[in-house]
């Protein structure tokens, strides 16, 4: 009986042994799951942050990109209507159109008379292309301004953009008036110098 007794407690105290092991062992298997899933938790905030941060930059670059694709095709357009001025121009058809306005109305110089000296002709050239000169900037440039100042209400840079494309616009198009109205004149210069020589034949 004593022998039960004594193999009964070693069955006991070898029990709580096993049982407070495997507590222990659950204990430390329990903190390194707390520790991990704090990690867990801590890298996936992280993460949710880094994708705003994307998201923003996505959502710029899209704004950014949006606005230079405006600025091609305003550009594209631009070129278009200049290279057909440049046609009309080079044809010696029609003054060049400013927003489907003519740039400059071009009236015809006073034809010379047959009998004026080369110097006073050239000099009646000169006040001709001053004169004409005044009234195209003055003509041209207040509506291409006012049309950026109503498209650039709004502020920021797409109205200084637009500013600024409306003077690029305004110095072409008095480039391309000026160099019509040259083309006239050298046509009817011509004409006129053609004239001069057959009635001086004629006399």
């Amino acid at each position: 009986m004593a022998k039960c007794r004594l193999l009964y407690q070693e069955n006991e105290e070898l029990g709580k042994m096993i049982s407070s092991g495997r507590m222990a062992k659950l204990e430390g298997d329990l903190a390194l799951q707390r520790n991990f899933s704090e990690e867990m938790k801590k890298s996936q905030t992280e993460q949710d942050e880094f994708l705003l941060e994307l998201d923003e930059e996505v959502e710029g670059m899209q704004s950014t990109i949006y606005l230079l694709q405006q600025q091609l095709r305003e550009a594209k357009e631009q070129l278009g209507r200049l290279q057909q001025a440049d046609r009309r121009l080079a044809n010696g058809a029609e003054p060049p159109m400013l927003n489907g306005h003519p740039a400059a109305a071009a009236v015809p110089p006073p034809p010379p008379p047959a009998a004026a000296a080369p110097g006073a002709k050239g000099g009646k050239r000169a006040t001709s292309r001053a004169a004409r000169a005044a009234p195209r900037r003055s003509s041209a440039a207040p509506r291409t301004r006012k049309r950026a100042r109503e498209q650039g209400d709004g502020g920021g840079p797409d109205a200084k953009a637009l500013e600024i494309d409306a003077d690029t616009e305004v110095q072409v198009a008095q480039t391309l008036a000026y160099l019509f109205v040259a083309n006239k004149e050298r046509q009817q210069d011509g004409s006129s110098d053609s004239a001069a020589t057959e009635d001086t034949q004629d006399l």
